[in-house]
């Protein structure tokens, strides 16, 4: 992938399981053109983190707890 020189794609990560969130934070962040902008286990706590940071692109569980990422996308 091509990139401006210094655009970094921020990404929201939006997952209820700590230890998979984590992992995947970290392989986004190796990544030189990508970093997590905001990490949320919840729906609430997803839209708080669109509104404030304002990610390019978020990667967003399906089944989160008793709710539905479905319902955030």
């Amino acid at each position: 992938m091509t990139q401006e020189a210094g655009h970094v794609i921020r990404v929201l990560v939006v997952d209820d399981h700590p230890i998979f969130r984590t992992g995947l934070v970290d392989v986004i962040n190796d990544e030189p053109d990508m970093r997590v902008c905001a990490e949320a286990a919840t729906l609430a706590a997803a839209r708080a983190a669109v509104a404030q940071h304002h990610p390019h692109v978020a990667i967003i569980d399906l089944v989160l707890g008793n709710e539905s990422g479905l319902d955030l996308v």
